[in-house]
């Protein structure tokens, strides 16, 4: 008998050593791939005074635009004009506004990408880590709106044997279990005796 448990109590904990590395390593040592994600990052309606409404001379509007390492930024201006409301239900958009101005500024204050008088605008550019802006101005007489999206596609590091290793990981609990009761077992047995 007593032969018996040690021989399940070895076997056991033999087992669930080799379940707790493979698992280890399937989290930590596996390799790593890397794949594209895409996310919206910011989607904002923009609402600039023109000079006839008592705006300044020049109505702009700032956004903030936080970038990591290797993302790509893609910039859509869209639905740029002045807002006309028929109904409480139905808003029309009049295209006769002369556009906004907008550009990308880099952390340090420098233009990377500007275009004027736009009604719309599309730009992609991969950018280093940092904290960006985005100028939107209205260099017009009347009240302008507009849509603008950021998209941000990134590139996301994973183990794909990760939800793998922490199954073994969870499967060598009950294993080693198993093991120091047989190993318990066998020791109050040769109390007994």
């Amino acid at each position: 008998m007593e032969m018996r448990m040690m021989r399940i109590a070895t076997v056991a904990l033999m087992l669930a050593s080799i379940l707790l590395l493979s698992g280890a390593w399937c989290i930590c040592l596996s390799p790593v791939s890397t794949v594209q994600e895409t996310r919206l990052l910011r989607e904002y309606f923009a609402e600039l005074e023109g000079t006839e409404l008592g705006g300044d001379d020049y109505s702009s509007v700032t956004y903030p635009v936080d970038v990591g390492d290797r993302d790509v930024v893609t910039i859509r201006l869209d639905r740029v004009g002045t807002s006309i409301y028929v109904s409480s239900d139905v808003e029309y958009i009049v295209l006769d506004v002369p556009g906004v101005n907008i550009c990308l500024k880099d952390p340090d204050g420098h233009v990377i990408w500007s275009d004027e008088h736009a009604l719309h605008a599309a730009y992609s550019i991969q950018l280093a880590s940092g904290q960006y802006t985005i100028e939107i101005g209205n260099p017009g007489e009347r009240y302008v709106s507009c849509s603008l999206t950021f998209t941000v596609d990134g590139y996301v590091d994973y183990r794909p044997l990760e939800p793998v290793g922490s199954l073994l990981i969870l499967a060598s609990l009950p294993v080693f279990c198993l093991g120091a009761a047989a190993s318990i077992a066998r020791r109050k047995s040769k109390d007994v005796s």
